[in-house]
């Protein structure tokens, strides 16, 4: 998914003339804490609500505060991670799309954008199974694990790796498109790996995904 398809057509942008006051009612509608400012469809930053704050500037334009404008942004054809990464950077609960070469504000993306994006990106409404392994990072293939799944007649919708800190192990989240896995449990053991849970249940998707979930709001400041 690309920076283009993602962008909010509800939140509006505030003007460098627009008052501070404005823009944290615009903040408070929207329940952001950043706006892009905008100049003839030029873009000149982002204006967060603790900059006004930190300020003690309501009244006056948002221009006497152009010093504290964020210049972060992204271009129409950033991936999705790469926005992610962006959100890691710099917490952020818009992101301006921008065309890096003129300026010219095309538009912006949300917090509920980014979390849309990401629930299609993981298939959650995908009714399947979900299993969990860990195992040292050289022993993973991801070929052979497609392998012992396909043998079974099934398919993996989204698999997701996560290092477990000051190790070299890796533990590996694996979401199917069948409930009944136990052919393929079988499988994995005669291949060696210990499967340490899994889940059967239709809405198995949010509990696997609570702490990547979590992750995503946290740096979005949700």
């Amino acid at each position: 998914m690309l920076a283009r398809e993602l962008m909010s057509t509800i939140v509006s942008s505030v003007s460098p003339s627009d008052s501070a006051f404005k823009a944290l009612n615009w903040m408070e509608v929207f329940r952001i804490s950043h706006l892009p400012v905008i100049h003839n469809n030029i873009f000149l930053g982002i204006i967060s609500d603790s900059a006004i704050f930190d300020s003690g500037i309501f009244n006056e334009p948002l221009e006497e505060i152009a010093d504290r404008f964020l210049q972060y942004y992204v271009s129409p054809t950033n991936h999705l991670f790469e926005i992610i990464d962006l959100c890691a950077q710099a917490p952020l609960t818009v992101v301006p799309v921008i065309d890096p070469e003129t300026r010219r504000y095309e538009g912006l993306i949300t917090q509920t954008d980014l979390v849309k994006a990401f629930s299609i990106m993981v298939n959650s409404n995908v009714r399947g199974a979900i299993l969990v392994t860990e195992m040292h990072i050289n022993d993973y293939y991801l070929s052979q694990i497609a392998q012992i799944v396909e043998s079974n007649d099934a398919k993996i919708v989204s698999l997701y790796v996560t290092h477990i800190p000051d190790s070299m192990r890796m533990k590996l989240t694996i979401r199917l498109n069948i409930t009944d896995v136990s052919s393929i449990l079988r499988t994995f053991e005669r291949y060696n790996y210990e499967i340490q849970v899994i889940f059967e249940e239709e809405d198995a998707m949010a509990d696997i995904l609570k702490d990547r979930y979590e992750l995503l709001m946290r740096y979005l400041k949700i």
